[in-house]
């Protein structure tokens, strides 16, 4: 049963307290209820709701987290274990409690939402995206893009975003879900740039092109930390752009927007942009406002996950001469921040 506090184990014969799980410390007015749980078969665990809180409790590890907070209630667990909330009293917001990472392959589509959420639209690897999910508070509303990446070749996806602030930062995801704290990779500069982040030759690399133009590529250390930049290109300002490997390839390129238009610019020999880039498109794209890359999203092929203005949502498969026909799903994100925003 449940109370304002936690959890507690009763004996299903006598009703004794078996076990007492504290949550909270709080008081509430007595008779009113307070509180709620459920059960989550899927998370192996218990959601407990109290005053806008929903704390995720594990009662075989004998953990808790602490997964949303706000003006939340009317917790409903459906026949397949999604949990779902009331926002604000109107709202209908569903959450992921399942204790896996938060990006369960680089297929899914992720962005940061005006709210400052983490949104996850989980892919189902055939071609088809789930509603987008709340999966994380701690992104706040400053991120200007987010780029999916593993910084440190763990197996678990990491955020990169870059700041108003001028930050880029770099959130570490768990492999039981959640991210941990950011760590600041860098306090300035990082406002008004375009960047991705991916494979640039051999070596994980940030992408960016600064105010006067020039691409430069930032190579990820062993520590983590980014190297030393080295300018790759010029003539770059204002391109939105993506760093992926295209369908039936096996080295990465950029993939850039230009006036409605796709187009692919490779790596040359000496680790440089070329400068004689392939159109992969003849139009198709005008309506897009952001877009990123995704990997395998439909059976062994690459694409990208694209918004037009209105905040549809749309998937293009990508190769290195052309591009498929593009797929359109049913949700909205509008004014989400996604790679290439």
């Amino acid at each position: 049963m449940s109370t304002n506090n936690g959890v507690l184990r009763l004996n299903k014969g006598s009703g004794s307290v078996v076990a007492t799980y504290q949550l909270l410390d709080r008081s509430a007015p007595p008779g009113y209820k307070t509180s709620t749980i459920a059960y989550l078969p899927k998370a192996n665990g218990i959601a407990h709701l109290c005053g806008g809180t929903v704390t995720l409790l594990s009662t075989y590890r004998n953990t808790r987290k602490e997964i949303l907070r706000g003006a939340y209630t009317e917790m409903v667990v459906n026949k397949q274990s999604r949990l779902f909330f009331a926002e604000n009293g109107t709202n209908v917001v569903e959450i992921d409690a399942v204790q896996k990472p938060t990006i369960r392959s680089a297929a899914d589509l992720v962005s940061v939402g005006p709210n400052g959420w983490l949104y996850v639209c989980r892919s189902s690897g055939t071609g088809t995206y789930g509603g987008p999910i709340r999966a994380d508070s701690g992104f706040g509303g400053f991120v200007r893009s987010a780029h999916v990446v593993d910084w440190n070749a763990d197996g678990t996806l990491d955020v990169l975003t870059n700041r108003t602030d001028g930050s880029l930062q770099l959130h570490r995801g768990l492999p039981e879900g959640g991210f941990l704290p950011p760590t600041v990779l860098a306090n300035t500069g990082w406002d008004a740039v375009n960047l991705t982040v991916g494979i640039w030759g051999t070596a994980l690399s940030v992408i960016a092109a600064d105010n006067g133009g020039l691409l430069k590529a930032w190579p990820v250390l062993s520590t983590g930390a980014l190297g030393v930049p080295s300018t790759i290109g010029s003539g770059w300002k204002g391109r939105k752009m993506v760093l992926m490997v295209p369908s039936r390839s096996s080295s990465a390129a950029l993939i850039v927007n230009q006036a409605g238009s796709l187009y692919r610019y490779s790596r040359t020999s000496g680790g440089k942009v070329t400068t004689s880039p392939v159109q992969i498109s003849s139009g198709g794209f005008s309506e897009m406002t952001a877009f990123s890359p995704v990997v395998a999203h439909r059976p062994d092929l690459n694409g990208i996950a694209w918004l037009d203005a209105v905040g549809n949502v749309k998937y293009t498969d990508v190769a290195p001469s052309s591009v498929g026909r593009n797929v359109n799903y049913t949700f909205l994100l509008k004014s989400h921040k996604l790679a290439s925003t």
